[in-house]
């Protein structure tokens, strides 16, 4: 008999022991929780993360961890403003990435960034779309709700 599949309660799932960790930047980002990919930007003149902004754009390898250090819950939102905790992904590592309605998921998909700091499937996956940064380790079926699936960093 299979086990059942649990929430991990963590984002990174693989790879944590040799990831970079980037905890002194702030989060200026309304409702961004772990597991949002975000990326570097300026903020009033000061160098900060928030919630990836484009899905054709560089597809970025920066995403939020969990606030354990606080006892956070992952469905917590960062605090506006606060430190955030980011792991820097690198090929090969699995993370629980978030996913938004409207997708159909089937394990393998490609994915990629959805401009909100989610993924979605990925709209071509040849080299020169440079989009699938990403593939689905399980099956969703169609989401109806913001949801949260394991993922392989593949590029």
């Amino acid at each position: 008999m299979p086990l059942t599949k649990l929430p991990p309660n963590t984002i990174l799932l693989s790879g944590r022991a040799r990831a970079t960790i980037i905890n002194d930047l702030p989060i200026i980002d309304t409702g961004a929780l772990p597991g949002h990919f975000v990326e570097k930007f300026v903020s009033d003149g000061v160098l900060a993360f928030r919630k990836v902004t484009s899905a054709t754009g560089m597809q970025s390898k920066y995403i939020l961890l969990e606030e354990d250090y606080k006892n956070k819950a992952l469905t917590e939102a960062y605090v506006s403003g606060s430190p955030a905790m980011v792991a820097v992904l690198e090929r090969g590592m699995t993370v629980w990435a978030l996913l938004p309605s409207g997708q159909d998921i089937t394990a393998s998909d490609y994915l990629q960034q959805n401009g909100d700091g989610n993924l979605k499937e990925a709209t071509a996956t040849t080299a020169a779309a440079n989009v699938a940064h990403y593939q689905a380790l399980e099956t969703l079926g169609a989401i109806t709700t913001l949801t949260r699936c394991r993922v392989d960093v593949i590029q």
